[in-house]
């Protein structure tokens, strides 16, 4: 009686070392996955990246013989259109005559204040 019970406990702690066997390699497993899933969400991302980038590409080449036709039009008509029309714009003309006026009135202006004149 004796001899089966030491063998029962044998059995036991044999199955309780494969039971804990079993644990280490399933969270192995498990942490192999997350990594896999992470390198695998990098390449996600630089093949959209890429995908994106050649998708823009095909658009540019797409719209260039517009856009040159555009530019062509617009040296024939003389009026910009489009991106020419977005970076070309007019600069503010000054007037002599306004800029003396508004330095007079300003040097007028400080000597009322400071009571030179009245």
């Amino acid at each position: 009686m004796m001899t089966g019970i030491l063998e029962g406990e044998k059995g036991q702690a044999v199955g309780q070392s494969l039971a804990a066997g079993y644990g280490q390699a399933h969270d192995m497993w498990g942490k192999g996955i997350a990594q896999m899933m992470g390198v695998g969400s990098v390449q996600q991302q630089q093949n959209q990246q890429q995908s994106d980038a050649n998708y823009q590409a095909y658009l540019q080449n797409r719209m260039d013989p517009w856009q040159r036709l555009g530019y062509i039009g617009d040296a024939f008509s003389g009026t910009p259109s489009g991106q020419m029309a977005m970076t070309m714009g007019t600069s503010p003309v000054s007037n002599p005559l306004s800029q003396a006026l508004g330095a007079g009135l300003g040097i007028m202006g400080a000597g009322i204040a400071s009571g030179y004149m009245t």
